[in-house]
């Protein structure tokens, strides 16, 4: 039939419902305030990169065969990329937030041996 219904596991509602609210919020944060400083467009970055990261693992844990992304990049790198992009946009978005900036050389190593 053409129109079936879509029925998504149970495993896919929660992390279905975490992206929506980071997108939610994320539309939010645009429509209320325009992103011209550092720590607004950082929080903008973070909460695009959970929401891709939400709709990744729905993706591998549940149509990870039916939807083919790269030849030499599959969903579960794709997991692995996010993750990491995720840690350096929440560390930086501290960093920013608390006015540290880069003036502190200990926080930038610390940082680093983290993503390492």
């Amino acid at each position: 039939m053409l129109f079936d219904s879509f029925v998504l596991p149970s495993q896919a509602i929660f992390p279905i419902g975490i992206a929506l609210a980071y997108g939610v919020l994320c539309l939010y944060v645009l429509a209320s305030r325009k992103p011209d400083n550092a720590v607004d467009r950082l929080l903008v970055i973070y909460l695009l990169l959970t929401v891709l990261w939400n709709v990744d693992l729905v993706i591998v844990y549940n149509f990870y065969d039916q939807i083919v992304l790269l030849p030499g990049l599959n969903w579960v790198h794709l997991i692995s990329i996010l993750l990491i992009l995720l840690g350096v946009a929440y560390w930086t978005f501290a960093r920013v937030f608390l006015s540290f900036g880069w003036r502190a050389i200990w926080g930038c190593v610390i940082g680093a041996v983290g993503l390492v």
